[in-house]
């Protein structure tokens, strides 16, 4: 921050590239205002972090400057709205339909899927028919046995137990070993971590978790009592154990996704959702329920170009299908968004 305010105050240079953390403590630092209204600030993301303190100690420092938002999904609710904070949209803006045309990211299909959760055997009978047709008789004997675990589970675990039986098996038909890759979206850590167990437990499909560090504060509760599950915070101390630091887990586990073999599937709950550049994703396991910005911000992680990939695929376990319609249109004043 005092690097910045020092390049700013004595104007060594005609175009400055930094972060917008650094204006809070620039800022802090001397009160430090440039008033002139000859100064460009581009904002990348302008979506993100442009509604709390950060964004307003830099409009502080250059309360007369021309703010321009860089963002492929503007934030449109009463209290965060990009056109409120930056002004109208500027023409020609770059839609997502040119861009598909323009092969800058590839299109997005949509499939809502269905797991049969009650034991009904005639259901499930009909279902491994149609999962299991290119099978031998000793694979169909073995999925058939690991899918009537779910029985022995209770119901919330069932629910988790048959996505991730659908996920292995509709992964395994569909994209492994084809050098493509897969994200799971989970609602919490604990089901992150049971999506985890299960996949590992079915041996179809590789996966792995990506998580943010469970708070670990005495008497500390999450309200979904998530954050402070033993299970979480085990797995969370092997992780450290492993790689020592939280930024090391991180960098490790996404370089194997983008360029390894191993991990096929990346199980994410907050973490890589927005901003994750991963070309050879090209699928998303939608199990939590996602809305307006964060949705559309979600979707756009398999849209990009890759070779051999023609579409990003979208496929839903928690009939987000309103929730996406509702987001479109919201976006539709933006024609062609």
């Amino acid at each position: 921050g005092r690097n910045l305010l020092e390049v700013i105050a004595t104007r060594s240079s005609s175009i400055i590239t930094t972060i917008i953390n650094k204006f809070e403590s620039a800022y802090s630092a001397s009160k430090y205002q440039d008033n002139s209204p000859d100064i460009f600030l581009l904002v990348d993301e302008g979506h993100r972090t442009q509604f709390g303190s950060f964004a307003a100690r830099m409009r502080q420092m250059f309360p007369r400057a021309c703010y321009l938002g860089f963002t492929g999904t503007p934030l449109m609710k009463k209290e965060k709205n990009n056109f409120a904070k930056f002004g109208s949209l500027i023409q020609p803006y770059y839609s997502i339909t040119q861009a598909v045309e323009d092969g800058a990211v590839v299109p997005l299909l949509y499939e809502a899927r269905h797991v049969e959760m009650t034991q009904n055997q005639k259901a499930l009978d009909l279902w491994f028919e149609r999962h299991t047709k290119d099978l031998t008789e000793e694979q169909r004997a073995d999925l058939k046995r690991k899918y009537a675990r779910a029985e022995m589970l209770n119901k919330a675990d069932q629910v988790i137990y048959t996505r991730a039986f659908d996920i292995s098996e509709h992964f395994r038909a569909n994209w492994q070993n084809t050098g493509f890759k897969a994200q799971l979206v989970a609602p919490n850590k604990v089901s992150a971590l049971k999506y985890l167990t299960y996949l590992e437990e079915l041996g179809v499909v590789s996966a792995a978790v990506v998580m943010s560090p469970p708070d670990m504060r005495e008497g500390y509760e999450e309200t979904e009592q998530d954050e402070s599950n033993d299970e979480v915070v085990k797995f969370w101390q092997k992780m450290m154990k492993r790689y020592g630091k939280e930024s090391e887990y991180n960098k490790q586990l996404i370089n194997q996704f983008k360029h390894g073999t191993d991990p096929e599937i990346l199980i994410v709950i907050d973490k890589l959702l927005t901003g994750f550049d991963a070309p050879r994703n090209t699928v998303m396991y939608l199990c939590r329920m996602l809305r307006e910005h964060t949705l559309l911000q979600a979707i756009a992680r398999v849209n990009r170009i890759f070779e051999g990939k023609d579409f990003g695929f979208i496929v839903d376990y928690v009939s987000v299908l309103g929730e996406l319609d509702k987001a479109l249109t919201m976006y539709d004043g933006l024609d062609g968004f």
